[in-house]
Parts: structure tokens; sequence; C-alpha cells
């Protein structure tokens, strides 16, 4: 073999490491190659069991979910005679007391599997948890549209989580609009007659005072000790009045307003119904009786409104209230208004709303006065007997007052 052949060989073969230093080198090196593959197979083993994890927690919701309404399909199948099931009966069959309760805590339980999916699917952008929103969208609004499940929803409708709640009632508020009023016969009151309450310690007026209890707190600026004070509190500059409808013995409506002479104003604090699948067509039927005792005993009055906080969330009662108001001619007034301190447990200003009766266009100066009457003529007086400072009340109404002009005019 040649010199130069023995010198090429000798170079393709690799040296072997002979020295401790040459073996080390070679550990680090395989080392930084092992972590350089290692740590993307890592990110993706972490993501991986991530993913599993998720799944794993969204299918036992699913399954938790799914065997909450396996229940209540089983209560469906227990009992046929409460019209709870996913298909209506088209001639229901009258219930009693018991059979009542019971269907209230049966579509109380649907509620809360309601409650459940909307909050695990509803406003999801997975493509899995979006198509099954889809289904029990469609399955919430189907029970919406039936009367006895819309008044299980008056009854426990506010022990559920707020975004739920304004879900659900805006759901059945276009359901309502859609919806055929219904008539006086379908009210279910027996022998309905109105009574003056001339008394807070009147068993009527106690009795009616549930009906604002019923849904958590007043649906006006005043709360029960509150009308109660305006009622014992009536006199000249200020006459407060209140009424009780009646059916039979039971109160399933009460109204209290007061009327200004000075500004000629009607003013509406409260106007509650009983909690019932009818409850507008109950309003309205209320009005019908308080329309003319009004015209006969504030024959003065030019204007009658009604205020309430803005219900912003959403609350049941103010909801209430406020289509009451809507049903029987009342218009939002298109400026702002806003409830002063110290009245309804309110530890500041709040935004409030005026709702102003067969008025179609009020005019921006009538609104004012209106305002004006109410802060000077109503809070101003009420809260000169009620509270040790005086002069700050004084202050914040002027400053509501001109913060209300003030919005007046931009917006004209």
């Amino acid at each position: 073999m040649r010199p130069t052949d023995n010198w090429r060989l000798s170079n393709a073969v690799p040296k072997i490491p002979t020295t401790l230093s040459e073996w080390k080198d070679i550990f680090e090196l395989l080392s930084y190659v092992t972590v350089a593959l290692g740590f993307p197979a890592a990110i993706y083993q972490y993501r991986l069991s991530k993913l599993r994890e998720q799944a794993d927690r969204e299918y036992g919701t699913y399954n938790a979910l799914d065997e909450k309404y396996l229940e209540f399909q089983a209560r469906c199948f227990e009992h046929p005679e409460l019209d709870i099931f996913d298909i209506p009966d088209e001639n229901p069959k009258p219930l009693g007391e018991e059979q009542r309760k019971q269907e209230l805590v049966a579509f109380t339980m649907l509620i809360s599997v309601f409650e459940r999916a909307f909050l695990m699917y509803h406003d999801q952008s997975n493509k899995v948890k979006a198509a099954q929103w889809t289904g029990w969208d469609e399955y919430i609004r189907s029970y919406c549209a039936r009367d006895n499940f819309r008044n299980a929803w008056e009854v426990s409708g506010e022990t559920f989580d707020r975004n739920f709640e304004n879900y659900v009632e805006e759901i059945m508020e276009r359901s309502q609009l859609n919806a055929a009023s219904p008539r006086l016969t379908d009210l279910q009151i027996q022998n309905p007659s109105l009574r003056h309450i001339t008394s807070i310690t009147d068993s009527d007026y106690q009795g009616a005072l549930r009906l604002i209890s019923q849904y958590g707190w007043a649906g006006g600026v005043f709360n029960t000790n509150e009308l109660s004070y305006l009622i014992q509190s009536s006199g000249e500059s200020r006459s407060t009045v209140c009424f009780v409808l009646l059916s039979e013995t039971r109160p399933v409506g009460l109204a209290v307003v007061s009327y200004i002479p000075a500004a000629r104003l009607l003013i509406v604090h409260e106007m509650s119904v009983a909690q019932s699948i009818t409850r507008d067509a109950l309003s309205a039927h209320l009005w019908s009786l308080l329309s003319p005792v009004f015209t006969r005993e504030f024959p003065n009055a030019d204007l009658i409104v009604a205020e309430m906080p803005r219900n912003d969330p959403r609350h049941l009662k103010t909801e209430v209230f406020a289509r009451g108001l809507s049903g029987v001619g009342f218009k939002v007034a298109p400026w702002g208004y806003y409830l002063p301190s110290g009245f309804n447990h309110r530890s500041s200003s709040a935004p409030g709303q005026l709702y102003v009766q067969a008025v179609e266009d009020i005019p921006r100066q009538t609104y004012l006065t209106i305002v004006h009457a109410l802060y000077a003529l109503l809070y101003l007086p009420l809260w000169l007997t009620l509270s040790q400072n005086p002069e700050e009340f004084d202050r914040e109404l002027r400053e509501l007052e001109s913060r209300v002009i003030n919005e007046a005019r931009d917006e004209a």
C-alpha cells in the first residue's frame, strides 16, 4: 500500500476518544441535543395533557348536565298529570294546590338545568359547545312561551345568575309582545273590588305589601317603609293615597300615589300586582279601576308621572312595574333623570327614569317643570322631616336639577 493511501484511510476512520476530557465534551454535546429535541416534545406532551384534562372536565360537566336533564325527564314520567314535559298538553287539567306546588318545584329544577347549560355553553367559541348551545337555546325558548313556566319563573327567577336572568327575561319579553293580550275573563279573580286604604295598620294594606316583597323589593323609588311613611304623613301640600285591589278578601293589587297641588302633578310611586301568568292584564285592570277615582279625587291634575330606578342591571320587580305602566299608556321621558340619595337604601344619587302618562311628545320645559316639582316639592320637604342635615340634601337636589337641565339642553 502506498503511503498516501494509508494516510487517507487513517483520516477516514473516526478517532476514538481516549481522554476523560474528550468523553466529557461528547456527553455534554449529547445532553444539549437531548434538551433541544426533548423541549418541543415536552411542550407537546404538556399541551396534549391539558387538552385531555379540559376534555375530561367538559365531558364531566356535560355528563352532570345530562344527568340532571334525565332526572327532570323522570319526573315528567312520574307525574303525567303535570304539564311539564317538552310537548305541552293541548288541554291541561286543572291542578290542585299540592300539584301546583309540585309543578313549581319541577320547573325550578328545570330552570337550574337551563342555568347550568347557559353558563357552560353560552358565548363559547368552541364549535362543539356552540352547536350544543343552539339546541339548548331553542329548548329554553320553547319553555319560555308557556304560561305555567312563566309563572314559575316569576316566583323563583331572581335566584339565579344575573346574566342568565337577563337572558330569560329578554326572551319572555319578546314572547309577551308576540302573544295575544289576555282577556279580563282570564284573570281568575273573584268579585274584584278596590279599597281606599287610610291606615298603614289596615290588614289589607299589610297583606298587599307582600305583593312588593314577593319580588325582592319595591319596583319604584321608595321601599315599603317609606311608602308607609308617605301615606301616614299625607297632608295639604302632598296628598298620598293608597288603594288595594281585592279578589274576594285576598289582596291582588296595590297602588300608592301622591298629588302635589302646587304643581298639579299626580305621582305614581308603586303599582304592583300578584304573581300571575296574566300580570300584565291584571295591571291594566287595576289601572282601569284607578283612573276614574283619580279623575274624581284629583280633577286639577294636569300630568300623571311615575318614577323608578333605571333598570340596569335588570331586576324583575322594576321590569314588572315598567311593563305595567307601558301597558296603560305611560311613555318613557326622553331626557335623563337622577334619584337623590337617602331613599330606598341608596347611599348616593342614582340614574332614574320618568314615565309620563298620555303624553306623546312631552315638551322639554314641561319635563324640567316636572323634575323641579319632584325635587323641590316632594323630596326636599320629605327629607326635612327625616334628615339631620337638610342643607346638604338641598345642595344635592340643586346639583341634580342643574345636571338634568344641562343634559336636556345638550340633547335638544
